[in-house]
């Protein structure tokens, strides 16, 4: 069973933009907490 390109790619923009929102979260978080 092999994943298509379809589902690989799929999964890698998921992965993208939820390390994104976690790193946007963090920054916000850290700017908050020194600011």
């Amino acid at each position: 069973m092999r994943f298509s390109v379809a589902v690989l790619g799929a999964m890698v923009v998921v992965v993208v933009v939820v390390v994104v929102v976690v790193v946007m979260v963090l920054i916000k978080v850290g700017v908050d907490g020194c600011g």
